[in-house]
């Protein structure tokens, strides 16, 4: 009520309650019973408003949970190629043997991942597709593990899932490969990668751990001739068709909550990334993978956070038996997700022996000079680490 109103109110007496309506309504004139109405309509109107707009009670049923509970965290054990039998040595260490110096530190993840570079076969029948000559001269090789507890014993130092993309799982053809899947399925370690048809090689692998999804790509860009997965043929995934790659991946990203691509690609005996590795790294991260992790070259390369998600384009070896003091360094990367982003990258160097034993060099001089190598390595994509870790919000744009 105004004050103009209020003052004419009192001029007809005393301002009544609801008893005195009528006493006043026969005193009063007609403009100031209809301010009365206008006064009671506005007071009803308020009374609706704050009625719809008050804040929800804690004794609601529909109350809001008083914390929602955070995603899970996995950690998932990364490793370059595993070699359990050389062709160029005889004296093959026992498969438990090989791992024993790393196997706590692999079992200690939810996932372990590696990239078997061989295939686990008693056959007898190599391929015809590489070039004898290079064979005989030591530039290419044919490979295999004929030891029956290489799965098993894969699986014992705690290897969830191999991949089976690269450019001597068909060394003896399609029997081989045949063989090294029943292998890994008796020995209970998942394969990706290749399979019987093309359809099969580009599938993804999935493990569900704490509740959460990660489905597993692995594809090759190094496939020597038929060595690729076709309609009616055994063989590898191959990423030399990109479009074959972006629709596995596209496919394999409604099937999980984490997608993790391996890529055999790259220059072998060299620490700098090809064009193609940038390529076809930075295209895997825009599709939808949360991870690329990169083999083939045998030497360590460079880590580049693209979009905030890490691309290792080379973890070089891991369990490889070399002498050459390049290939011999090593890591495992040991990667923490928390939904789809990533929490935390800590590398633990590792150094490999002459007969491809595997070994942990954290604090000592070995170690902190693989360190200062991947950090070298890893400048060019503006890549900070602080220690072993990696600085995942620090890292600069990248180029295309």
């Amino acid at each position: 009520m105004g004050a103009r109103s209020f003052r004419r109110r009192l001029r007809c007496g005393t301002l009544p309650v609801m008893a005195d309506w009528k006493q006043s309504h026969d005193v009063c004139p007609v403009p100031i019973r209809r301010g009365l109405w206008t006064l009671l309509v506005l007071s009803l109107s308020l009374l609706m408003h704050l009625s719809a707009h008050a804040p929800v009670r804690a004794d609601q049923s529909d109350k809001l949970p008083d914390s929602v509970e955070s995603p899970a965290e996995i950690t998932l054990a990364l490793v370059g190629d595993l070699l359990p039998e050389a062709s160029w040595r005889t004296d093959h260490l026992p498969i438990r043997e090989l791992y024993a110096e790393v196997r706590d530190q692999l079992r200690h993840a939810d996932i372990t991942f590696g990239n078997l570079e061989e295939p686990l076969t008693t056959s007898e029948e190599p391929t015809e597709n590489k070039n004898p000559e290079s064979v005989r001269a030591g530039r290419d090789f044919v490979l295999k593990a004929s030891a029956p507890d290489v799965a098993a014993g894969l699986r014992e130092a705690g290897f969830t899932i191999v991949s089976l993309a690269n450019n001597h799982m068909m060394d003896y053809r399609e029997q081989g490969l045949l063989d090294t899947l029943g292998a890994l399925r008796q020995g209970g370690v998942l394969a990706v990668g290749a399979g019987r048809r093309r359809e099969e090689a580009h599938r993804a692998a999935v493990v569900e751990v704490k509740g959460v999804r990660v489905a597993f790509l692995a594809f090759s860009d190094v496939v020597p001739s038929n060595y690729e997965a076709a309609a009616e043929r055994a063989g590898v995934a191959s990423s030399k068709e990109t479009v074959d790659l972006i629709a596995a991946i596209k496919e394999a990203r409604g099937q999980a909550d984490l997608l993790v691509l391996s890529l055999h690609w790259g220059t072998q005996a060299t620490h700098t990334a090809t064009e193609r590795q940038h390529e076809l790294g930075r295209l895997a991260i825009e599709a939808g993978c949360d991870l690329v992790f990169g083999g083939h070259p045998h030497y360590l390369q460079g880590i580049e956070l693209y979009q905030g998600k890490p691309i290792f384009y080379s973890a070089g070896n891991f369990q490889f038996p070399t002498r050459n003091p390049e290939a011999q360094e090593s890591f495992i990367a040991m990667v923490v997700f928390r939904g789809r982003g990533v929490e935390k990258i800590d590398l633990v160097p590792v150094l490999i022996s002459p007969q491809g034993q595997p070994r942990i060099v954290r604090g000592s001089s070995e170690g902190n000079r693989i360190l200062e190598h991947v950090r070298d390595y890893s400048r060019v994509y503006g890549t900070r680490f602080v220690g072993w870790m990696i600085e995942r919000k620090a890292a600069l744009p990248a180029t295309r």
